[in-house]
């Protein structure tokens, strides 16, 4: 485990990468490692990536079904999650490892679509990074994120309103606290990945 140079990373901070099923930390910090790991390493852990080509391909799953959306990395995503909620490490998703197959627009166009989806699931799955492999990586990686930040920040905020004025939102919901701190934590990304002012 690294020490970082950028990011929340600085000295004496580190990342660990996700990368194996079975065994020990020091071949992969697996996710059945990862909730002793936060408390030995002291607060010195900053992120947790997933390593989605090692972990399938221990697993022993074919080529084309080494992929991020495949159920087995689902899983061991969630399990990251578990294993790490509340403790401050941010966690960071794998990549797609392909390019454009030419420069036809066609082409270009065609991996976006396909990495979209993927950043689509990741957010979905609530992880808000990843890996990017390739320079046309970011360009359907932002539009993604826009997209899926825009997409509900109106009525998130609309129930964090009707929250604080004790009313029912617009659409009939009563949210509970706990629904209310993850609407506020979705608007505080938004803000963030839409470059708002907070």
């Amino acid at each position: 485990m690294p020490g970082g140079a950028g990011g929340r990373a600085g000295p004496g901070r580190g990342h660990a990468a996700v990368r194996a099923p079975g065994g020990g930390a020091a071949d992969g910090a697996v996710p059945a490692a990862l909730p002793g790991l936060v408390p030995s390493l002291g607060g010195r852990l900053a992120a947790a990536h997933f390593g989605v080509f090692d972990y399938t391909a221990a697993l022993g799953l074919p080529p084309h079904e080494q992929r991020l959306d495949h159920p087995a990395c689902d899983h061991a995503r969630h399990v990251m999650q578990t294993a790490l909620a509340g403790t401050g490490v941010e966690l960071s998703d794998g990549s797609l490892a392909a390019v454009p197959a030419t420069d036809s627009a066609h082409d270009v166009h065609a991996l976006w679509r396909r990495h979209a989806a993927l950043v689509r699931h990741s957010l979905a799955h609530g992880f808000y990074q990843g890996w990017d492999m390739h320079p046309s990586h970011l360009v359907s990686r932002h539009v993604t994120t826009y997209a899926f930040h825009l997409a509900r920040r109106g009525a998130y905020a609309e129930r964090v309103r009707a929250w604080q004025e004790r009313r029912a939102a617009g659409d009939g919901l009563l949210d509970e606290p706990a629904t209310i701190k993850t609407l506020a934590a979705a608007l505080a990304r938004s803000d963030l990945a839409l470059g708002e002012p907070r």
